[in-house]
């Protein structure tokens, strides 16, 4: 497989229906995939002195390959040469008993690194996929969290507040080498969508590309934990789904305040209008189920967060492992 494997970098939120398309994508013989990458994540952070915590003192690396990419010849064009092209052969190995075009990389997190990956690869498509927040917020507590809020949490805490932002703005950077997809028009009418895809990949997909897509199979541990399994058809019924989960009074005030916090070209980028989205909740039916649950849990998921917050701030880091005095003779 030639260096020259084009890719192709899905940017979404997780629980956004990403799976879904990726094996409706990967019908297509041209375009190869592995589960989830993540490989350009390092890659994007190993110079960042913010956004990363390591045993070997990342401040330091970052000052050190700061260093070593102003001694290169060809400088930070030539650091991300070499970046790219580590990524790409990772890709090419990947397809390498495949004729593809294209590499299909959908990593969630790379909302997180859109900037990079664009000046990375210039030669990259960008396809952001878009779903309702509130329904995303539902369906990781629902599958990851036993629809329970808890310090547990915080390790969505990223997508959930972060995410959005970051997808919107990089769906408005890169939107002349992007297209953006729709999770409620993909999972209504997926033909439709995958058509739209083909024009601007300039690609041909099969008409029975739904019933295909339930015989992709994707090794590794990452991506949906049902391992699209749950996709052999699609339907409307998770559109909207976060109406049932407002559930109480408190959750309701917590979801209320998270609408309220979110930027008006967030909500602008998602098509969703703040006062009717608030006036929906207000609607929501709720009881009393779950609620001293929720009390405690979101209020121990603001006082981990926080505790989170301070402790990564500049100046401070994570704590050296706890030394065995035994072995200091």
């Amino acid at each position: 497989m030639p260096s020259t494997l084009r890719p192709i970098f899905l940017l979404s939120l997780p629980r956004s229906g990403s799976t879904l398309l990726q094996k409706l994508l990967a019908t297509n013989p041209q375009i190869a995939t592995a589960n989830e990458a993540w490989i350009a994540l390092p890659f994007a952070y190993m110079r960042s002195t913010h956004g990363l915590a390591a045993e070997y003192w990342q401040d330091t690396c970052a000052e050190a390959l700061e260093d070593v990419t102003n001694q290169l010849p060809g400088g930070e064009a030539e650091f991300k040469r070499l970046s790219a092209d580590f990524i790409r052969g990772v890709y090419s190995g990947i397809a390498a008993d495949k004729e593809a075009t294209y590499f299909l990389d959908k990593t969630p997190r790379y909302y997180l690194i859109a900037d990079f990956l664009a000046d990375t690869f210039p030669d990259a498509r960008f396809i952001f996929l878009f779903r309702h927040p509130l329904d995303v917020m539902s369906s990781i507590l629902r599958s990851w969290h036993k629809d329970t809020f808890s310090p547990h949490l915080r390790s969505n805490a990223v997508d959930l507040w972060r995410g959005p932002e970051c997808l919107a703005t990089a769906s408005t950077r890169l939107a002349d080498r992007g297209i953006r997809v729709d999770y409620e028009k993909l999972v209504i009418d997926p033909e439709a969508v995958v058509a739209r895809l083909g024009e601007f990949l300039e690609l041909d997909f099969p008409d029975d590309v739904v019933r295909r897509a339930g015989s992709v199979e994707l090794d590794g541990r990452m991506g949906d934990p049902d391992g699209g399994r749950k996709y052999d058809g699609v339907g409307k019924s998770s559109v909207g789904t976060w109406q049932h989960f407002v559930k109480n009074p408190y959750r309701q005030s917590f979801l209320r305040r998270y609408v309220r916090d979110l930027p008006d070209h967030v909500l602008n980028a998602y098509g969703l209008d703040r006062e009717a989205t608030l006036t929906q909740l207000a609607a929501a039916p709720t009881s009393f189920h779950g609620l001293a649950r929720d009390v405690a849990g979101i209020n121990w998921l603001y006082l981990s967060m926080w505790l989170h917050w301070i402790h990564q701030r500049p100046g401070l880091r994570a704590m050296p492992p706890r030394v065995d005095r035994s072995q200091l003779g």
